[in-house]
């Protein structure tokens, strides 16, 4: 195997080069370049890599429009990935967009790359990618993909798609697209679909074969009661693992995990508390595009959420029901990030006050909207007002921004 190696140069370049180690292996996926490791010292660490033998796509030769749309809505699906797992490229460039020998687009130059957060959105790499297919789609039959470069390059970034919605639309626009055959030969052209059921196949099974938690306690969602005005309560009692999970039932509440019997809690919720220890600046940043500070240590924690199960500091929940999307923000302009979760089924969208752990009996999810037609949601200081606002991606439609009241002073 041969292998590229980048060493740490400058003042923090050892911190750089372990930050990139740090995101290319909770990046791994057939569209990123392969981590091998680290060597070297640790003040001077140098990043080893897979070597992809090809050319990147500042020196590649000139493309058609078929192999444009083929190369950029594959880079644009393994975005969307990407942005699932809450890591935003930064940097997504023509030399940072390598071919390998069989056409297939590898994404490298991790070292603008971090967290989705307020200063690195994936909006980011959504209008970077709009330009790097203006730059390549020449030609009158390239019309529709700079249409798409258009609306990817939007002044405002709340306007531009998400990745995913891009890369449909990269294939909605170009039904023959496919990735290149290098020059001198190589493998059959692909068709750019297969190669996108390939590549996300291949991620989430990797995502599968992520350690889980310890399971500690599972609410058992058997017993809601309808609160006037506040949408769902759980009361039920407590039992560990949970196995009845009705698909038709709005999202549950987040249930705090027992450490002795207990009889159920009452449908009285005491409000959620007014402030909580900031982010410490000597924190770790988790690696994950769902984060809060679940305990309260002032930290930020890793939060993750698939087929109705929420996880975070070693702890799991039953949450809503498989399909269900998830985010968490500052909906109360408070400072805690709580959850809020998306039903795509009935385009509501549910709204948590807190998190149900340590004496914490239960929390109460309010429907705050209904989006038809919704498919994903994030968090987004759209009005530049220090907090979130929720923000339903619809697809092909423009996103919808939920705006949430705020505390008076």
């Amino acid at each position: 195997m041969e292998v590229h190696r980048k060493q740490a140069k400058g003042p923090g370049g050892g911190e750089r080069i372990r930050r990139q180690a740090e995101l290319l292996t909770a990046a791994r996926h057939p569209g990123v370049v392969e981590l091998v490791g680290l060597e070297g010292a640790a003040d001077r660490p140098t990043l080893v890599t897979v070597l992809v033998d090809g050319p990147t796509l500042a020196v590649s030769m000139p493309l058609t429009a078929d192999e444009v749309a083929g190369v950029v809505g594959a880079v644009a699906s393994t975005l969307a990935d990407l942005h699932d797992l809450g890591i935003v490229h930064g940097s997504v460039l023509p030399e940072h967009v390598l071919l390998a020998p069989d056409g297939r687009p590898i994404l490298c130059g991790f070292g603008s790359a971090g967290l989705v957060g307020d200063e690195l959105q994936p909006s980011r790499d959504v209008a970077a990618l709009g330009r790097l297919l203006r730059r390549l789609a020449t030609g009158p039959e390239a019309r529709a993909l700079r249409r798409i470069a258009d609306t990817a390059t939007a002044d405002d970034p709340d306007t531009r798609p998400s990745a995913r919605t891009m890369a449909a639309e990269v294939m909605a626009a170009v039904a023959d697209a496919r990735l290149p055959t290098p020059a001198g030969g190589g493998v059959p052209e692909r068709n750019l679909r297969a190669l996108v059921a390939e590549a996300r196949g291949r991620h989430v099974g990797h995502r599968q074969r992520r350690p889980r938690p310890p399971l500690r306690t599972i609410a058992v969602v058997a017993g809601l009661v309808t609160v006037a005005g506040a949408g769902l309560l759980l009361v039920a009692p407590w039992s560990s693992p949970a196995t009845d999970v009705r698909r038709n039932e709005p999202p549950a509440a987040l249930p705090a995990p027992p450490t002795t019997p207990r009889a159920a809690p009452s449908t009285t919720i005491a409000p959620p508390p007014s402030t909580m220890p900031p982010t410490r600046p000597d924190c770790p940043a988790p690696v994950s595009v769902l984060t809060a500070d679940v305990d309260g240590d002032g930290c930020l924690d890793a939060v993750r959420y698939a087929d109705g199960v929420l996880e975070a500091v070693g702890l799991r929940w039953a949450l809503g029901v498989a399909g269900d999307q998830v985010a968490t923000g500052d909906w109360s302009c408070r400072g805690p990030r709580t959850v809020a979760l998306l039903r795509p089924s009935t385009g509501e969208v549910f709204r948590f006050d807190g998190w149900a752990v340590g004496n914490r009996e239960s929390v109460t999810g309010s429907v705050v909207a209904t989006v038809p037609g919704g498919q994903a949601l994030r968090a987004a200081d759209v009005d530049r007002d220090g907090c979130h606002e929720i923000v339903v991606e619809r697809g092909e439609l423009p996103p919808q921004v939920v705006r949430l009241p705020r505390p008076g002073p």
